[in-house]
């Protein structure tokens, strides 16, 4: 007789998947406008902010700590893979409070970093290390709408961090990173993901630099998206290789 492997995140993953589509029902039922949909998203975050700052104190409770620290911006070079939803709200922030030069300085940025890892087989471009386009001066120019991926990337220890960005092609060297964050907010997309596939909207995902230049290069395109007239799903064979090899890691 052998025992069943059992997977300890497995009720924790439901639970936030739960969360995720009860909180997007309850926001967007009645109206799922593009308004609608960003305040939830500012929503979803508020949450897991709260959530991540819980880990935090338990996390230094028990003698360990977040290696994280502003200006530290070496996990800010990889594949970043996001909802057009999050970019929608990003590419707002950006129109909101960004002048004319630093609105076309990132748009350079994203379309170089695009037109340089589109080109590549999704392994190469798991390796190659190019700075995100919303990065300026070693922060994040986007911080407080910046996506879940990044909210919930959270290191215990940055040597593991600066021997990844050096030796990106060594599959045994990575970021040590918490396994609770990853789960809750992976999660709690995926549960809006969900509602907004049962509500008929496109939901790939997509390298983050590809959505910003569209959502930049296009205005209009976010809202043909939520109208169901557009999508997001160029050089979607990329992006679901670099799941799957991100999975199997």
């Amino acid at each position: 007789m052998t025992r069943e492997n059992h997977d300890p995140y497995a009720e924790i993953d439901q639970a936030f998947f739960a969360d995720g589509y009860r909180l997007a029902a309850s926001n967007l039922e009645d109206n799922l406008t593009r308004d609608s949909l960003l305040a939830h998203l500012k929503t979803q975050y508020s949450v897991i902010d709260s959530l991540l700052e819980a880990f935090q104190h338990r996390v230094e409770s028990s003698g360990s700590h977040i290696d994280c620290r502003r200006g530290c911006s070496w996990c800010c070079h990889q594949q970043v893979l996001v909802m057009p939803a999050e970019m929608l709200l990003i590419a707002d922030y950006i129109r909101t409070n960004f002048d004319d030069e630093a609105k076309e300085s990132i748009l350079s940025r994203a379309i170089e970093k695009d037109e340089k890892v589109q080109s590549l087989t999704a392994e190469r471009a798991l390796q190659v290390k190019i700075p995100c386009p919303l990065l300026q001066d070693g922060s994040c120019s986007v911080y407080a709408v910046r996506p879940m991926a990044c909210r919930i990337y959270l290191s215990s220890d940055l040597n593991s961090c600066l021997q990844e960005f050096h030796q990106p092609e060594k599959p045994d060297v990575y970021p040590q990173l918490f396994d609770f964050p990853l789960h809750a907010g992976r999660m709690m997309n995926s549960g809006l993901i969900h509602y907004l596939k049962e509500k008929g909207i496109s939901v790939h995902e997509n390298r983050l630099e590809k959505i910003l230049r569209l959502l930049l290069e296009n205005p209009d395109k976010g809202s043909n998206w939520l109208s169901g007239s557009d999508d997001f799903g160029e050089g979607h064979e990329q992006v679901e290789e670099i799941v799957r090899l991100r999975e199997k890691a």
